[in-house]
């Protein structure tokens, strides 16, 4: 079911080379703001939120994302605690920050007014069970996550997947027009052609990254010795 329509988006149209250019691609803009990444999170596949209604009462979607911010957090507590959280989930989070731990980083995640951190997302996947790609508004292309990152916690042809816009501004959902009146549609199967091109460009810049690093030199370029430098600088008197 699709909870959008045309006139609620912006056509995202990537034409130049290396983009991701892809028929009928929009963005719904979502909150801004430190939580604006759960904002449009939950606009992608959350009925609750898009409707602003739970058990027949209205909700606020700022209420609503801080609960879910909690939740998580909660569930990061339970399954570190007890030993359910698998390694390859934390163990990218917490490398790439020698300072974090986990208490650290439940007090990050459940402070509605902490910035979002991209490195968290291995962690969102795993409890969420979804896979979540990141376009880049600036470069039009797929964020390139770190190899480690890929490999532990997405899971391509397994779960559902949804895509979301990361730019200056903060956080927006990506869905595409479907046929069925100008409906958009932002909650993806794993296999369908989006997605299977998403992770081809994925595929390719990670290609296009190897070739760059072989490309450089063995050895580091030779640095003048500072009595060569003293000479170089030298003010020429005659």
């Amino acid at each position: 079911m699709s909870y959008f329509r045309l006139e609620d988006c912006c056509l995202l149209v990537w034409k130049r080379a290396g983009a991701l250019d892809y028929p009928d691609m929009v963005k719904i803009p979502a909150q801004t703001g430190p939580s604006s990444f759960f904002h449009a999170l939950l606009q992608s596949y959350n009925r609750v939120y898009i409707e602003e209604e739970l058990d027949g009462k209205n909700i606020e979607r700022d209420d609503y994302v801080r609960s879910f911010r909690v939740d998580l957090a909660e569930k990061l507590k339970i399954k570190s605690e007890y030993g359910r959280l698998q390694d390859s989930v934390l163990r990218p989070i917490l490398s790439r920050d020698k300072d974090l731990n986990i208490e650290k980083l439940v007090e990050a995640i459940e402070d509605y007014n902490h910035e979002f951190d991209l490195k968290w997302i291995g962690f969102i996947c795993y409890i969420l069970d979804i896979d979540i790609y990141i376009l880049e508004e600036e470069t039009w292309t797929v964020y390139l996550y770190n190899s480690e990152e890929e490999t532990y916690f997405l899971r391509p042809g397994h779960r559902n997947v949804v895509v979301i816009l990361k730019s200056y501004r903060g956080y927006s959902t990506v869905g595409l027009i479907t046929n069925d009146e100008d409906a958009i549609s932002t909650y993806f199967d794993p296999k369908c052609n989006f997605i299977l091109t998403i992770r081809q460009t994925l595929r390719h810049q990670r290609k296009l990254l190897q070739k760059h690093y072989q490309r450089r030199p063995a050895t580091p370029p030779t640095i003048p010795h500072v009595s060569d430098l003293d000479r170089l600088i030298e003010p020429n008197l005659d």
